[in-house]
């Protein structure tokens, strides 16, 4: 008897989880796309509402020359790996409860990552610009290099203004 009340509870939830899950049921249209004029409108409106610091918020470029050359190549000369950009440390390592080392990994970032087709890690790779010509960037370089050896990742730096091309990419990224 216990069985079948069983059987009759997992169908009566299955059910329920199927009604919620589909409710499509009530019309649902999708919304049709704003023209170029009603989306300035909207932004017009936005910022005559907004704190004045909201109004300086303006879109800008994701990557530079160097960084989006970088990209290419990567993709280019590994087409059977997935290349990310601009990954937070905190996507890839876990400092576990030691809240120094969380603190650490918080706000640091790699420009690319390379992963396996099946979301493995193989390298992460710094392109450094004339950013990094200063005491203060040498030691948040440093502080990456060491944080990606322990962790028994590979890192690799390449100038930006030295590019690399295929063959020296795929010997430096899967070598």
């Amino acid at each position: 008897m216990a069985f079948v009340l069983a059987l009759v509870g997992m169908g009566l939830a299955m059910f329920i989880a199927h009604k919620l899950l589909s409710r499509n049921d009530r019309g649902y249209q999708k919304p049709t796309p704003l023209t170029a004029s009603e989306i300035e409108q909207q932004r017009a409106a936005n910022r005559a509402t907004q704190a004045p610091a909201l109004r300086e918020l303006k879109p800008k470029r994701i990557w530079n020359a160097s960084e989006l050359a970088m990209y290419h190549r990567l993709s280019e000369a590994l087409p059977d790996h997935i290349i990310l950009a601009e990954v937070g440390y905190q996507a890839f390592l876990s400092a576990g409860n030691d809240k120094s080392l969380q603190g650490q990994i918080k706000s640091r970032r790699l420009d690319f990552v390379v992963l396996t087709q099946g979301g493995d890690f193989v390298a992460g790779v710094e392109l450094d610009g004339s950013s990094h010509d200063n005491d203060k960037a040498a030691a948040t370089d440093h502080r990456k290099n060491l944080l990606m050896a322990s962790a028994g990742l590979r890192l690799i730096r390449w100038p930006a203004d030295s590019i690399p091309k295929g063959p020296e990419i795929v010997a430096r990224v899967l070598g």
